[in-house]
């Protein structure tokens, strides 16, 4: 397999982002530090901590807000995502914070399992038909159980300290998907981040 596995990450990465060609192109490191801090700062409550951890911690993350931005229902469920964190922080800080702590090993562990099935995927264009459903199926099993459940579970907490509603962790994780789906459905409608427009 060799550089192979890691050709879909790196071209997403070009594909989404200036700043991998910026680099290439002799970008200087505080040139980088500009354009974070600018896109970042409309986000940011602390524009110190910003400004003081732009180049150390938040290089990959504008690599990925870049490709959010490129999407505007991206961008909105960024916002309101975020909208929500800063309303449970007001709300009750400590609660928010402890929860968001909480929730980063369970998310982190699903992230690992969905790059892991990305460098496990199989070639499909030569797979009988129920073999490809049978794979297809698997891989959207992967997708929600590796970058959709921990994270709607984590905003359901957050959702719950902002409306002042007692929960904790292991409560949040013994609901089913659908519930919690239905529970972000209520609670942030009238949007349609969380259901399919008629």
């Amino acid at each position: 397999m060799g550089m192979n596995r890691y050709r879909k990450i790196l071209s997403g990465i070009r594909e989404h982002t200036s700043l991998f060609a910026a680099f290439n192109d002799g970008m200087t490191p505080s040139e980088v530090k500009e354009d974070i801090v600018h896109s970042f700062s409309p986000y940011f409550e602390n524009q110190e901590a910003l400004e003081k951890n732009a180049i150390q911690l938040l290089v990959p993350e504008i690599i990925e807000f870049a490709k959010v931005s490129q999407d505007e229902w991206a961008l909105e469920f960024f916002e309101f995502a975020l909208w929500v964190h800063k309303g449970a922080k007001r709300q009750e800080a400590k609660q928010c914070l402890m929860a968001y702590a909480d929730w980063m090993p369970i998310k982190s562990e699903s992230l690992s399992k969905y790059w892991s099935q990305i460098h496990l995927e199989l070639e499909k264009s030569e797979l009988g038909l129920e073999e490809f459903a049978h794979e297809c199926l698997r891989n959207i099993g992967g997708v929600i159980e590796g970058s959709i459940k921990s994270y709607c579970m984590e905003l359901l907490h957050q959702i719950r300290i902002f409306k002042g509603i007692s929960t904790t962790l292991k409560e949040i994780e013994g609901l089913d998907l659908g519930n919690v789906i239905n529970e972000l459905i209520i609670f942030s409608s009238p949007s349609v981040f969380f259901s399919i427009e008629k």
